[in-house]
């Protein structure tokens, strides 16, 4: 049954990681292509990529902490472009897009995070010590 769960987990977190890959492919070819931020879009796209086909190919949660830093490093720049700025961009509001990342981020974040707590290795009992706690 855990395994199951755990695949569960990390396929939802897979796609939905590259799901905000693909938001970022979006708006760097429609609109940062040429802005000094477009960079970034490109490298979360390659960075969705790589750690989505990693989270599909391998239980591992090494990939699924790869997959947690890319979506918190894109939920953090959203943010900061909205109030300190990010490569020179500065931006308000909401669109579409931004929602949409926002969402597939968040799911991406819930998956994965509940895969690495049901991945945990648990304690073996020769591993607890005289008089621990177990």
């Amino acid at each position: 049954m855990n395994d199951s769960i755990k695949l569960g987990l990390r396929l939802v977190g897979a796609v939905a990681v590259l799901l905000g890959g693909s938001v970022h492919l979006q708006q760097w070819l429609t609109v940062f292509r040429d802005l000094d931020i477009g960079p970034l879009f490109l490298l979360n796209v390659v960075a969705s990529v790589v750690v989505g086909i990693a989270l599909l190919a391998f239980d591992s949660r090494l990939a699924a902490l790869g997959g947690v830093l890319v979506s918190v490093g894109s939920l953090v720049a959203l943010y900061a472009s909205r109030t300190v700025g990010v490569a020179g961009f500065e931006a308000t509001g909401y669109e579409l897009a931004e929602v949409e990342a926002i969402v597939v981020e968040g799911v991406a974040l819930v998956a994965l995070g509940a895969y690495l707590l049901v991945a945990r290795r648990p304690v073996a009992d020769s591993q607890v010590g005289a008089g621990a706690i177990a």
